[in-house]
Order: structure tokens, then C-alpha cells, then sequence
């Protein structure tokens, strides 16, 4: 008991120091200074609705979060339509995606936004009295301490779902038993990605997991995503005139990477595209001065301009297209993977059929990432200096593309069911 205590301390203790990160974020992201009321648990006066109506509360962190629970959002509101679903964000861009991602719906009433408050617990109060929600549902390894005990007393369920915990991250867990092993054991129910993530869950206290699979298996591209893919793989390359590679989700020291190689890759093919996407909005501008800087010629996405034929680099500078863009593509290179970072989500291009090339760190996706080698439906890359040489024989070998990428694609098909799993744990909860 008296270690939570100090936890909520030191929370308190720290608010200054997260403000001024915050505002230090929004010099180059404005909206971090933005509905700081939400993240101190006052509710924005769009959120209402009937006494008599439920609500269902589903918390998503992000983007990547936030595009995974599609098919759980859009599950729960064809099962439960009489319930109002609110889903929580901690970032502004995983709040602009779920604008984006839910537009209609939340016209309609029956999805709300807004920040998930601070654990502290005058802000958790605030958010629980004003919301009540009759389940709680995380995704990933989303927990916190405070706002677990609070639903716990209020008794509203709470299910962690997605569940992912790293042998990395464990290792940092376990350093705080004394907080981790009283949070996770708070959980009504978990469903984890796989069986390592639920033995490690389950050792760190938490009730025993149920295995279900990804959610990000679940994926579907729609005929009018495939359209509009179509349509902007013709225009970039210029009616197949041109091979376009994009780089997904790079973090900072990557693109330097990329950009060598692409450089090398161009000697083969002086023709080539590459689609660079960086995963953060306030190194936009940074990502697009540093290939200037190295002489390339360079169009940013959001400027929606025709591509030219000198044009060499196309800066993702945009949110939530991550899926359209994979559509333009002929190889998928993950970032997160050359530096230190874990990887990101290698099932989007999978779903396009393309050939995927990593670099090592993966962990955050080791399960997959692991079983998609031994399927060849994966490339790993060890070595950055060998990056260049092991593209080169993607673009001059279409069959191994073809081959790689089917092979990518099969094992996404094979490893859908998360949904209907994840279902049924939630269905025993809502209907209690």
C-alpha cells in the first residue's frame, strides 16, 4: 500500500516537469498545448449523452494503437448499438487519427474523444464521475496504477487487450515488482498477442491471459482504398515508369541510413522513388531539410502536387495514410528496426502482398517478426552497410518479390481470429 502512495507522489511531484514537456513538444507540434484541461480528467463539453445511454470506455494510446482497434471498435458498435463508445488518446496525433478514422460515426453520436487523464487521483475521479463507463478496455500495455484501482473500486471491469509485453520491456518491469505485480493483478482479463507475451503478463502478476492472436492480423483493405492506391501508384510512377519503395515509420538516425542506400540504389536504377515516411510529425520538417541538404529532389505528400519525372523523394509528411501509402509501393522497408527502437508493424504492407525488409531490432513485434522470417515472408537485414545490395536484388528480381511478398501475405491470412477471441472475453463482461 505504501509504495502506490509514493508512486502518486512522485506523479504529483512530477506535473511541472510534464507540463514544460509539453510545451517544450509543442514548439514543433502546436497541439501539445492544446485541451490540457482533458489530461487533468475535466471532460470537454462535446461529451455528453442520455443518462440511460451506456458507455463503453476503449483507451488507444496512438496512431498505431488507434488503427489496430478499428475492427474492435467496429465489432462492438454493430454488437452493442445501444452503447456510446469513448475512446481515449494520450497523443494529438492518435486524437487527430481517430477524427480521421471515425468521422462518420462520431457525427452520429455514438463514438466521443478525448485525452485520458493523468494518474493521479483527483483527475481519474474527475474522468470516472463524468463518464461512468461499464468496461474498461486497453490496448497493448497500457495500464496505470491509479486508474486501475479507481475502476477496481467503482467496480467496472477492466480488460487489457492486444497485450504485447517484450522480454525487454519484462526485464524493466521487474525492477518495480513492487508497483507492476499490484497494477497487472488489478485486470479482469487479458488477451495477449501470443503465448510468450501471456507468460510474461502472468509473471509479472497478472491474471492468467488468454492467447488470441494480433488484432493487427485484422486487417482489410477496402475496394475504395484499393482505388485510391491505384490511382496514386499510377500517378507516382508515372504510368509504371517508375519502381517506388517507401520507408515506414523512421525514427531519428534512420533516415540517414535509408538515404545512403538509397543513393546506392539509385546506380541501378536512376529511376526509382522512394517514399519516406517518418513516424513523428515534428521531424517533418527536419526529415525533408535533411534530404535537400543531400542534394535530392524532394515533394512533400501534404503539398498534393502532381510528381514530375526528376522527382526523387516523396516526404510522407501526412497522418493516418501509412495504409494507402504501403498500396503505392513495390517493397516495404519497416523503420524502428535500424536503430534501437523494436520495429513497427510489418502486417500493413503484408496485407498488400509486398515484399518486407527490416532491420534486426524487432522486438517489439519478435513473435511475428520471427515467424514471418521462417515463412520467407520477411527479410531481415543485419548489417545497414549490406542494406543497399539487398535491395537492389529485390528491384531486379521480380519474381523473389513476388514470392516473398505472396509468402508475407499468406501468413496474415492464416493469422486472423484475434477479433472473434477478443470478442467473446469482452461480450462476457458487457453482459454482466
Amino acid at each position: 500500500m505504501r509504495m502506490p502512495l509514493f508512486y502518486t507522489l512522485l506523479f504529483y511531484l512530477s506535473v511541472p516537469l510534464i507540463l514544460l514537456r509539453l510545451l517544450w513538444r509543442s514548439i514543433k507540434a502546436p497541439q501539445y498545448r492544446q485541451r490540457w484541461s482533458e489530461r487533468f480528467g475535466y471532460l470537454p463539453s462535446h461529451i455528453s449523452r442520455p443518462q440511460t445511454q451506456p458507455l463503453l470506455w476503449l483507451h488507444t494510446v496512438s496512431v498505431g494503437e488507434t488503427i489496430a482497434a478499428k475492427p474492435l471498435v467496429d465489432a462492438l458498435l454493430e454488437q452493442y448499438p445501444e452503447y456510446c463508445l469513448l475512446i481515449t488518446t494520450m497523443t494529438p496525433t492518435g486524437s487527430a487519427q481517430v477524427k480521421k478514422q471515425f468521422a462518420t460515426v462520431m457525427d452520429d453520436g455514438n463514438i466521443m474523444h478525448c485525452y485520458i487523464p493523468y494518474d493521479l487521483p483527483d483527475c481519474v475521479a474527475r474522468f470516472l464521475t463524468g463518464t461512468q463507463p461499464q468496461l474498461a478496455i486497453f490496448m497493448e500495455t497500457e495500464v496505470w496504477p491509479n486508474i486501475l484501482g479507481a475502476c477496481q473500486r467503482h467496480n467496472i471491469p477492466t480488460l487489457l487487450v492486444n497485450a504485447r509485453l517484450s522480454e525487454r520491456s519484462f526485464n524493466g518491469y521487474q525492477k518495480f515488482l513492487w508497483l507492476t505485480g499490484s497494477v497487472f493483478s488489478r485486470l479482469s482479463a487479458i488477451a495477449a498477442q501470443n503465448e510468450g507475451d501471456a507468460r510474461r503478463l502472468q509473471d509479472l502478476g497478472a491474471p492468467k491471459p488468454l492467447v488470441t492472436g494480433s488484432l493487427k492480423s485484422e486487417i482489410t483493405i477496402s475496394d475504395k482504398l484499393q482505388k485510391a492506391a491505384q490511382q496514386l501508384k499510377s500517378d507516382w510512377s508515372l504510368g509504371g515508369q517508375h519502381k517506388i519503395i517507401i520507408a515506414a515509420s523512421t525514427h531519428e538516425g534512420e533516415d540517414e541510413i535509408i538515404l545512403s542506400a538509397y543513393q546506392q540504389m539509385l546506380s541501378a536504377d536512376a529511376s526509382l522513388l522512394l517514399v519516406l515516411a517518418p513516424r513523428h510529425p515534428e521531424r517533418f520538417n527536419r526529415v525533408n531539410q535533411l534530404c535537400l541538404d543531400q542534394g535530392f529532389s524532394v515533394q512533400r505528400r501534404s503539398a498534393n502536387t502532381h510528381v514530375v519525372s526528376k522527382t526523387q523523394i516523396i516526404l510522407a509528411d501526412t497522418i493516418g495514410e501509412l495504409m494507402l501509402l504501403y498500396g503505392v509501393a513495390d517493397i516495404a522497408i519497416i523503420g524502428g528496426s535500424f536503430v534501437a527502437h523494436g520495429g513497427h508493424n510489418m502486417l500493413e504492407p503484408a496485407a498488400w502482398g509486398l515484399p518486407i525488409v527490416s532491420g534486426p531490432s524487432v522486438f517489439n513485434f519478435a513473435k511475428i517478426a520471427q515467424d514471418m522470417q521462417e515463412r520467407k515472408g520477411l527479410l531481415v537485414v543485419e548489417q545497414t552497410s549490406v542494406l543497399s545490395e539487398e535491395l537492389i536484388t529485390l528491384l531486379t528480381d521480380a519474381n523473389q518479390r513476388k514470392v516473398i511478398g505472396n509468402n508475407a501475405k499468406e501468413y496474415l491470412d492464416h493469422s486472423k481470429g484475434a477479433l472473434s477471441k477478443t470478442m467473446k472475453i469482452i461480450n462476457r463482461y458487457v453482459s454482466m
